[in-house]
């Protein structure tokens, strides 16, 4: 399956939603890295290279704001797709922030991994089977 081949970072604080996108994203076939915050997905993409990143909003040390800053800063990695979800999404404008961090969505908590999947697959090319 050509998703295999795709390597995707999730930041999530909330050890149950970590969990629950990471299998989500390998059983879709993904090869699928989960850490705890921004700043341990701020190291992984340091040290490795990823395909898409799936990250939490609201997060310690650095949240998901910073982390895309950081992204789009940084010549190697401000091409990298990123997913942003947010329980905060009436409280954001969606719209600005998805200019001022290029994100490529935002994903409202609490959302369907059947939704998470869909997205991934889209922006990523694979057919869902």
């Amino acid at each position: 399956m050509a998703a295999a081949k795709k390597r995707i970072l999730v930041a999530e604080d909330t050890a149950a939603l970590r969990f629950l996108v990471h299998v989500t994203l390998k059983d879709t076939g993904y090869d699928a890295v989960a850490v705890n915050d921004g700043n341990e997905a701020w190291n992984a993409l340091c040290q490795a290279d990823f395909d898409l990143v799936v990250t939490d909003y609201q997060m310690p040390i650095v949240d998901g704001f910073e982390l895309c800053r950081r992204m789009r800063r940084d010549p190697r990695l401000k091409q990298i797709p990123v997913l942003l979800l947010t329980a905060k999404v009436f409280e954001i404008d969606v719209a600005e922030v998805q200019a001022e961090l290029g994100l490529f969505t935002v994903l409202a908590k609490p959302f369907s991994p059947r939704e998470l999947t869909r997205l991934v697959h889209e922006r990523l090319g694979v057919c869902s089977a």
